[in-house]
């Protein structure tokens, strides 16, 4: 998980599949702390370890050292000056074992989320499903 705050999706995963293994990331450390109190009940299947974003040196080593099957991020597109190295640092989570990007984002205001979403295209991200708090589906 990517910008895991306290973790609370990532320790979700954990809880919810028995045979994952969960890393949780974040830039800053009382993030980090708080996510791995939230983690402890699975502390064998879940780790913590820092990331700032736009570190695509560290998000590549992880990444390569990890090898995720799905790239976790929960409401991390919500600031416009963070987008480039934010969508950098997904990338170089996603690219070494070929990585789903699962995102859940709450659009807060339509110009921000639309510039996230011109930012993963952008980066080579296609969006193939997209679901509103109504239950609405789109396949792409």
């Amino acid at each position: 998980e990517v910008g895991c705050g306290c973790g609370v999706a990532g320790v979700a995963v954990a809880a919810r599949d028995a045979t994952s293994r969960v890393l949780l990331t974040d830039g800053q450390p009382s993030c980090l702390s708080a996510a791995a109190a939230n983690a402890s009940a699975f502390a064998d299947r879940c780790a913590t370890a820092a990331l700032r974003w736009g570190d695509v040196a560290a998000a590549t080593t992880m990444a390569a050292a990890f090898r995720p099957t799905v790239v976790l991020g929960t409401d991390v597109g919500y600031d416009p000056s963070s987008h480039d190295a934010l969508v950098a640092t997904l990338a170089a989570c996603c690219r070494p074992a070929a990585a789903a990007l699962v995102l859940v984002e709450e659009a807060r205001f339509r110009d921000v989320h639309a510039w996230f979403l011109e930012a993963l295209e952008a980066a080579g991200f296609a969006l193939r499903e997209r679901a509103d708090l109504s239950g609405k589906i789109e396949l792409r």
